[in-house]
This record gives structure tokens, sequence and C-alpha cells, in this order.
């Protein structure tokens, strides 16, 4: 065991010296809490850059282990993708190159086949259904799904009601046959299911696969709409709400068994904290991105009774693949009654 701190203790001194270069060169990308005095520097990533609800909550967080721990215990928060992808940071985190990553449930996933299922389209009723499954003890169970993989999930964020977006108005599940859309993880299977041709390219990339004409569209939440101004190019925002990919902070597994059970308690909390946090900045943000983007030319389409009952038939299909989480599924959609 003190084997194994040691080399998170150097990992996080190399890495700590290394981040210093970073934040000379790259604005608004790492944390302003001192991390004077830490005995302990946990490397944090997100990909997304200051001001976004998941970064402004783990500052939250990072601050509040700091002072519950009098300085012990610091995170160094670097966001913006400056040590990778979501995916990137993931692998990162399985060996400890990082300590903490934040990252969405589907890409998780790929450490952890059972997290798919708490991003199956037309899971939740509500954003009340949402919460109470998080809330839960199938929440807790869930994360620690990637725990062989020295992954250890701490707390849940808030990743939005995700919706399409198209070059072209969709109205009805006709409309997306043919189509290319750009989709996300477990989603890719919806698109098939709906006639759809699913594309899995970068996030980064959509704007000009729209442009172009090499996709029809892609789905997300309206904060990632407005940041990467999607709205100019695929301006048709559909109000499906197909789906909800909760999001993550995780801690690498050995990092965690390193700490001592106080610390760890410490940890906990100040996460669990920064969900309240995040999921009252998330929705702030939702708000105001769904603004911004009406204002730059952005129309919503609000789809018929009728229209949104036939794609959530032919969409909730894919359940299939996932038989062997059958009663977890049937678990999740009973706490919605």
């Amino acid at each position: 065991m003190k084997k194994t701190l040691g080399l998170i203790l150097a990992l996080a001194m190399v890495l700590t010296m290394s981040t210093g270069a970073l934040a000379t060169t790259v604005d608004k990308t790492k944390s302003s809490l001192s991390l004077e005095g830490t005995e302990l520097t946990l490397i944090y990533a997100d990909n997304h850059a200051d001001g976004y609800p998941t970064v402004e909550a783990s500052k939250v967080m990072a601050q509040e282990i700091y002072d519950k721990t009098n300085g012990r215990i610091g995170v160094a928060i670097y966001g913006n993708a400056v040590l990778g992808s979501e995916n990137d940071a993931i692998e990162q985190l399985t060996y400890g190159g990082v300590q903490l990553v934040r990252a969405s449930c589907a890409s998780f996933a790929a450490y952890g086949n059972k997290l798919n299922v708490l991003c199956l389209p037309y899971l939740y009723e509500s954003y009340d259904h949402y919460w109470n499954v998080l809330g839960s003890e199938i929440g807790d169970e869930m994360l620690l799904t990637c725990k062989d993989a020295n992954i250890i999930g701490l707390c849940w964020y808030d990743g939005g009601a995700r919706c399409f977006f198209t070059k072209e108005e969709i109205t009805d599940l006709a409309g997306f046959k043919g189509k290319t859309i750009r989709m996300l993880g477990s989603l890719v299977d919806m698109m098939t299911a709906m006639g759809g041709n699913p594309s899995t390219m970068a996030m980064s990339e959509i704007y000009a696969a729209v442009q172009t004409g090499v996709v029809d569209g892609a789905e997300n939440n309206w904060p990632s709409y407005y940041e990467q101004s999607l709205y100019e190019v695929a301006p048709y925002y559909m109000l499906d709400q197909h789906a909800r990919l909760p999001e993550w902070v995780a801690i690498n597994g050995d990092t965690w068994n390193a700490l001592s059970a106080d610390d760890q308690a410490i940890i906990k909390a100040a996460a669990l904290n920064a969900t309240e946090v995040e999921k009252q900045l998330w929705n702030e943000y939702e708000s105001t991105s769904r603004d911004a983007c009406i204002a730059g030319g952005a129309k919503e389409v609000t789809l018929s009774p009728e229209a949104l009952a036939e794609i959530k038939q032919v969409a909730v299909t894919v359940y299939a693949k996932y038989a062997e989480f059958a009663d977890l599924i049937a678990s999740i959609q009973a706490m919605a009654k």
C-alpha cells in the first residue's frame, strides 16, 4: 500500500510540475485554488472550460477538500480538454495518469457495459424521475460499475436532456429515414432502428460536417448546441428529449484505496455537495444557452403527441440488446410511478 501511494504521489508531483507550464500558455484551464503546502495533489480532467457547470461545481468540491483536510489534499483542475478528450482522460484514470475525471456515463460505459442502461432512450419519464434513480441504491451501485477497471465513481452530475438538431426540419419518424445523424454511445442503435444512418464523429467535427453535408444533424443538450454554435448550421432543434446521459466524477481506484477512511469520507462528502451545486448551475446555464440559441436563429420543433409516440415506440426496441439487465430496466421504470 505504501508503494502504491508513493507511486501516486510521484505521479501527482510530476503532473503538478508539468501543468505549471500549461497554465502559462493556456487561458482558463486551471482552477485558481491554491495548492501551496499540499501533501497530495489530485489532477482533475474535464473537456469543458471555465464557466461550464461541471467545472465550476468541481472547483467548489476542490475547495471543500482543501479546507477540510487543512490543505493536505489539493485538486488541480484542468478543463478545456487540455489533458485529452473524455476517452483519453478516462484511459489515463485507469492507471493513475490523472486522479479525477468528469465525463459522460456513456464514455465510462466502455469500462462497464451496465452503464449503458442509464443512457437508454426514453428511460426517464421526467427530470425528477432521473434524479430519483441516480439518488437511489441503483445510482450508488452504478458508481461502482467500473471498479474492476480501477475506476470509482464519486458522484453524479447533470448532463441535461438530449434532443435532435438538424439542417432541415424533421417533424416525425419518417423524416429520419436515410438521414445521417451524429449519435453517441448506446444511442447509435436508436438511430439505426429509426431508419437513419448514425455517425460517431467527435463533437468538434459536427459543425463542419453539417455545413458540408457529411451529416444532416446530431443530438445533444442546449449547452453543447450553444457552445459549438451548431444553431448556425443546424437550426431546427427538436424538443423530443430522447435521452438523459448522466455524468460522473470518478477517482482512480488505487488513489482511493490509498487514502485514509477519514479522507475518503471528506472527498465523498465534497463530491456529493458538488452534485447539488452542479444541478443548480446546470439549470441556469441550460436556460441561458437556450435563449442564446433562439436569439441566434434556432427554431424549436415541437412534435405532435402521435409523432413523439411513434418515435418512442421504435427507439425503445433497442432495450432488447440489454436483455441481461431487464430487471434493472424494469426497476428504473417503476420508479417513475
